[in-house]
């Protein structure tokens, strides 16, 4: 099986990368960053059974990139792995021809079940949630905007700029956030969350 994971969020790739090779441990697996460099390689390794792919990626402008790979590669199945968690997001990516669609904190929990499905020629939608409602006692809203922008994938850097503070202010409450959580990592965090959140 010929797979191309798709995803400039390094943690998110490598656990993908990780789920497949458990998974399907015969599988030719390529990785890269942008939708181009993923295109590229669909053309010059033609035919890829299976793409998984960050629909945030650059080069994406929305869902337009999905488009274009249903587009080209319509025998390809493709699984997006999203930072997001809107109901009209997962709807208006399967119109365009996503056959799955997994929360990026549940990769490790879901894809491997949406991986048979969509193999399968089924496809695989996340279980809806409902509002996050932490106890103020547990984590503050500072620190409720930073596990959110965790969830988008954002780096220490752009956290501390889309929050106006410095990257050390950023660090110290991702450290409260870990404790809080009893986790250690960013990953560990954005499930974590899930769990008790949701």
């Amino acid at each position: 099986m010929r797979t191309v994971v798709a995803d400039c969020r390094a943690a998110i790739r490598e656990e993908t990368l990780g789920v497949i090779a458990r998974h399907y441990p015969t599988a030719e697996v390529f990785e890269t960053d942008s939708l181009t460099a993923a295109l590229r390689i669909m053309i010059d390794r033609h035919p890829v059974s299976l793409v998984v792919m960050d629909p945030g990626l650059p080069g994406m402008n929305g869902f337009q990139g999905l488009s274009a790979l249903r587009r080209l590669f319509p025998e390809t199945r493709c699984v997006l792995v999203s930072a997001s968690d809107d109901p009209e997001a997962v709807a208006e990516a399967v119109r365009l021809g996503a056959h799955g669609f997994v929360r990026a904190w549940e990769v490790g929990a879901r894809l491997p079940a949406a991986l048979v499905s969509v193999l399968a020629g089924g496809r695989h939608l996340p279980p809806p949630t409902g509002p996050a409602t932490p106890s103020p006692a547990r984590l503050t809203p500072r620190e409720m905007d930073i596990l959110r922008l965790l969830g988008e994938g954002l780096p220490n850097k752009a956290i501390a700029n889309r929050l106006a503070v410095s990257e050390v202010t950023v660090k110290s409450h991702l450290g409260r956030v870990f404790r809080k959580l009893g986790v250690q990592n960013r990953l560990q965090a954005l499930r974590r969350a899930v769990e008790e959140f949701r």
